[in-house]
């Protein structure tokens, strides 16, 4: 059993023995990945690794102390956003605030794939920790857990 266990997760490791073998001078620490076999082991990866990034983020998913409502009827609504006081929330809530965009934007507006609504909400992100683009804003929710606007 553990014989198996090993030998599986030396054939999904995109780390590979390098190809000299044993008459490389660093053939225990050295070695090389193999282009093709990193690209099966991250692709199905992919998603769940810029997930945990945006998660990570302290600000990125938020909450605001006001009401949807009252976040909505100003003018330049995008611009308040940039200035309003965020509370931080905890990773399982930011997970459940991100399952709440990816739920919006899959079935309320637009038929996309999974992997393009999380290229798109990893396009906000990265807006958003970017410094440079200042109207960058965050997904939230608001004071009574409903999803604020982000697009």
């Amino acid at each position: 059993m553990e014989q198996e266990t090993l030998q599986y997760y030396k054939d999904i490791s995109p780390f590979q023995a390098h190809p000299c073998g044993h008459d490389c001078l660093f053939h225990p620490v050295a070695g090389f990945i193999d282009p093709d076999i990193f690209m099966m082991y991250y692709k199905p990866r992919e998603n769940y690794l810029s997930c945990i990034q945006m998660i990570g983020h302290p600000y990125f998913i938020c909450q605001f102390k006001r009401y949807k409502e009252e976040l909505e009827d100003r003018v330049n609504y995008f611009t308040s956003l940039i200035n309003e006081e965020q509370i931080k929330l905890r990773p399982l809530k930011k997970k459940q605030v991100l399952e709440k965009v990816i739920c919006y934007l899959h079935q309320e507006r637009y038929q996309l794939h999974t992997d393009q609504i999380i290229r798109y909400i990893y396009s906000l992100y990265s807006m958003y920790k970017d410094v440079k683009v200042l109207n960058a804003y965050p997904l939230s929710i608001d004071k009574e857990d409903i999803l604020c606007r982000f697009e």
